[in-house]
C-alpha cells in the first residue's frame, strides 16, 4: 500500500472527505468532476427536479455504465480465453 491522502470532494457543492491512496488522487477529482458535470446537465435539462432526484438519475447511469463495462470485459475475457485454448 502506497502513502494515504485526506481529500474532500464536492459533488453538487456538497463536501465529501476521503481517505484514499495518494497516488489515486487523479482518479477521484476526474470522478467529481464528472459526476458534477452529469448533474450540470440535468439540472439545466429539468429545472423543476430536485437534487435529491437528480442525484438518484446519476447514480443509476453510473451503474448502468458500470455494469455494461464489466459485462463487455467478461465477455472480452471469455473470447481471449477461447483464442487461447485453439492456439495450444
Amino acid at each position: 500500500m502506497g502513502q494515504k491522502r485526506k481529500i474532500t470532494v464536492k459533488i453538487y457543492e456538497h463536501p465529501i472527505q476521503l481517505d484514499i491512496e495518494a497516488e489515486d488522487e487523479e482518479l477521484y477529482r476526474r470522478a467529481e468532476k464528472a459526476v458534477n458535470e452529469q448533474l450540470r446537465l440535468y439540472a439545466n435539462s429539468f429545472e423543476k427536479i430536485g437534487r435529491e432526484v437528480l442525484l438518484s438519475i446519476v447514480a443509476y447511469e453510473v451503474m448502468l455504465d458500470n455494469l455494461k463495462t464489466n459485462d463487455e470485459i467478461k465477455r472480452l475475457e471469455k473470447e481471449i480465453n477461447s483464442v487461447l485454448n485453439r492456439e495450444v
